[in-house]
């Protein structure tokens, strides 16, 4: 997995870990990125993060909003 910002520069980097969902590794991707102290106003991510769990823990806790297309049992 890959932060980067709307210029494509990268910000943090991240490999999968087996017994950690995909969802949990977005945050650690925010938590250990190159300029901690300001997190980005949107994250755009694929529709694996349509989850409304983590739109709220991103919001709330660090003022993000989560732009996902939504997923088809939505």
């Amino acid at each position: 997995m890959l932060l980067v910002d709307s210029r494509e520069t990268p910000l943090s980097a991240g490999g999968p870990v087996a017994y950690l969902s995909e969802l949990n590794l977005i945050e650690s991707l925010l938590d250990h990125s190159v300029i901690p102290y300001r997190d980005p106003e949107r994250l755009l991510y694929d529709k694996i993060a349509d989850s409304d769990a983590l739109r709220h823990r991103l919001y709330w806790w660090r003022g993000i909003e989560l732009v996902t297309p939504p997923k088809k049992n939505r």
